[in-house]
């Protein structure tokens, strides 16, 4: 069992993804993930590894954001705030206790907007 396995973020994650009741939520989300990535990879017939890149973010809705600098972190904090995205006022904070990575549901995107914004921030 991993350590993960016992994080109520992950439990959070498993429910969200339909996943149901497990003793093992962070196997099952791998092995959900590496599927829904299988059949994005055969629908979209992705070539490279960007293709399958582009087709995935497309596909579950997400536009990937990375974050190189300080300043990178406060223009995306500030683009999404000023769409009344109140949720990407503490992306900074969010970012520290998650780690590295972080995906957020937007709560106002317009119908032709993603979903969600997932964000990384790369090592200096």
């Amino acid at each position: 069992m991993s350590r993960l396995d016992n994080k109520p973020q992950i439990w959070k994650l498993a429910v969200d993804l339909g996943l149901g009741s497990t003793t093992r939520p962070v196997s099952e989300i791998l092995n959900h993930v590496k599927q829904l990535v299988r059949n994005v990879a055969q629908k979209f017939s992705s070539a490279t590894l960007n293709d399958l890149l582009t087709a995935t973010a497309e596909e579950v809705r997400t536009i990937f954001k990375e974050i190189h600098s300080n300043e990178d972190l406060e223009n995306l904090q500030s683009t999404y705030f000023a769409l009344g995205e109140t949720g990407f006022a503490n992306l900074h904070n969010e970012l520290d206790a998650q780690g590295y990575a972080i995906t957020l549901k937007r709560i106002k995107p317009a119908k032709w907007d993603r979903t969600y914004v997932s964000s990384d921030r790369l090592p200096r």
